[in-house]
């Protein structure tokens, strides 16, 4: 009979337990070999694309597809396909500098910015055609190309005017140009622009001079206006006596043809009537030749 204590029963349980756990690691090492295996074969099939990209597929046989994936999950053949993300949300391209000659020859230094995005239908063939980096490739150059030649159709002077008009023409350029590629134009904005110091300042002297210029136009205007409110006025004071004095000469008309007389003999006969019956006591001028009676 066997007993618990003796030597040869912890023996055999000795050499049961390490048949049993070699059997248990062995067994784990396979399930974990196969477990790694399945892994890197389904893992790379599985293709999950974000929101706001798509997914371009490459195959080696074949190329890039022209079919893009959509967001969420899809899958590949593992190792044969392999998916780029193409972002499609709106992207903002900022130039630090756009140096730029006006019509007038003044140097502008003009800073731009472009609002646009991928058409989700073309991605695939932009990632075909330019890849990843159509910003730099296509974008900024035609950014850079745009703005200058739009810039030298205007005068520095009449830049600030103009500035929204000018962004609305490079804009409707840029959607042209673009649109192959499969880049939509959203908003094109001119941010900011600085000029050379010394036409600045020529601005400024201009700016002035035509202030003070317009000052003495208003003066000039004004006086002007006063001089001509005197003329028109004495004219209008003028034509009051003319009409009053043929008012008075139609009333002789009527009075002395109502007394029987010429408009002439009336006045005289009021002459004599005003006369108050004194003669000339002064004498002025030469007596021998009567010289000129005067009244007291």
């Amino acid at each position: 009979m066997w007993r618990l204590s003796s030597p040869s029963c912890f023996t055999l349980f000795k050499g049961f337990g390490k048949e049993k756990g070699w059997r248990f690691a062995k067994g784990a090492g396979k399930r974990a070999g196969i477990a790694l295996i399945a892994a890197a074969v389904v893992l790379p099939a599985i293709v999950v694309t974000p929101p706001g990209h798509r997914a371009a597929i490459y195959t080696l046989t074949s190329g890039v597809s022209d079919v893009e994936r959509g967001e969420g999950l899809s899958f590949v053949f593992p190792y044969a396909q392999t998916a780029r993300m193409v972002n499609v949300r709106t992207q903002v391209y900022r130039n630090a500098e756009v140096f730029a000659q006006s019509l007038d020859l003044q140097e502008i230094t003009a800073h731009v910015a472009l609002n646009y995005h991928v058409d989700p239908d073309e991605a695939a063939e932009l990632y075909q055609s330019i890849g990843l980096g159509y910003e730099a490739t296509i974008i900024a150059p035609a950014v850079l190309q745009l703005a200058k030649q739009e810039i030298g159709l205007v005068k520095a002077v009449d830049f600030a005017r103009n500035r929204e008009p000018l962004a609305r023409d490079v804009e409707a350029a840029l959607v042209v140009q673009l649109a192959p590629y499969g880049i939509i134009v959203e908003y094109f904005n001119i941010e900011d622009a600085v000029f050379d110091q010394a036409f600045i300042l020529a601005v400024k002297n201009k700016v002035i001079a035509d202030e003070e210029a317009a000052r003495e136009q208003r003066l000039i205007a004004a006086e002007a206006a006063k001089k001509e409110q005197t003329i028109l006025k004495a004219e209008a004071e003028g034509q009051k006596r003319l009409i009053e004095a043929r008012g008075e000469r139609e009333a002789i008309v009527k009075i002395a043809a109502a007394l029987g007389f010429t408009a002439d003999e009336y006045l005289e006969w009021l002459l004599i009537g005003a006369w108050s019956g004194d003669l000339p006591t002064t004498l002025i001028g030469d007596a021998g030749d009567f010289g000129v009676l005067l009244t007291p």
